[in-house]
């Protein structure tokens, strides 16, 4: 049995990673955010899930205060064995092409939505740079059975239940690196285990674009996406996990393998 403390265990994220964790038979503790227990027990090994992912752009001050301030606490104060930092492929909005951990970011301040980019840019280089042992993970769009989040992916298909059409503010070629829950848990488990780099990609590998919801929206639903937005939109690059297959064989499986079960059990409890 491996000692785990999730800090940001109440989030999205941590609450899927603690019932992980849990059960693969670990001990994790969770300490309510601002405990000071943290700075006086030994943490063992840490995930660092304290985030702000929906009200960023609204609350730019809380966000560095979550993404670095609170983490510049821990790298100095607590005791561990290694913190796990959570991140985001969001970093590598604005390259083309397909992207790796090595690859240099482009962030403009004067872009309102950096705000959030550059806070996890920052968080990432404390991590490399404290003398702490730390590890980075870049998360892709994360979405579960019940697609509780509120991104363009979760929220376009709970207004798709039970509609014949919807007109959505986007394109169809437009997308994201979506990637199931499981398959997140899974290799944050495996990296703060036996993660041998300083970051990694954590995500499905593949831009799933807004057309290819349709097709299955429209399969599986009956319901038909309208697109509205421009063609011109930024389309991600395509991420690349070749260290998460090298490190620990994970591929996590693409949209279109988790989805189709998903609408199903949907379109089940509206028949």
């Amino acid at each position: 049995m491996t000692s785990f403390t999730v800090l940001g265990a109440s989030g999205f994220i941590g609450t899927h990673l603690v019932k992980h964790l849990g059960d693969k038979g670990h001990h994790v503790w969770t300490p309510n955010r601002g405990d000071p227990a943290i700075f006086k027990r030994h943490l063992h090994l840490v995930f660092y899930c304290i985030g702000m992912t929906t009200d960023y752009l609204r609350q730019p001050l809380d966000t560095v205060e979550a993404h670095v301030s609170a983490l510049g606490q821990v790298l100095q104060k607590a005791q561990f064995d290694k913190l796990v930092y959570l991140s985001s492929v969001r970093l590598y909005d604005g390259l083309a092409g397909e992207v790796s951990e090595t690859d240099s970011l482009r962030l403009d301040p004067l872009r309102p939505r950096h705000v959030y980019d550059f806070s996890k840019g920052l968080g990432e280089a404390m991590c490399h740079h404290a003398g702490r042992p730390a590890v980075v993970a870049r998360l892709g769009s994360v979405f579960d059975d019940k697609l509780s989040q509120s991104d363009f992916l979760c929220a376009t298909i709970r207004s798709a239940a039970g509609a014949r059409e919807l007109s959505c503010a986007s394109a169809p070629d437009n997308g994201r690196d979506y990637i199931h829950i499981e398959d997140v848990t899974a290799a944050l488990e495996a990296i703060a285990l036996g993660g041998r780099e300083s970051v990694y990609n954590v995500a499905s590998g593949i831009v799933f674009t807004n057309a290819e919801l349709g097709t299955l929206l429209e399969r599986e639903l009956g319901c038909r996406l309208k697109f509205e937005g421009s063609a011109s939109q930024e389309r991600p690059p395509t991420v690349s996990i070749s260290r998460l297959q090298r490190d620990f064989g994970r591929r996590p499986l693409p949209p279109d393998r988790r989805l189709p079960a998903i609408l199903k059990a949907i379109r089940a409890a509206k028949d």
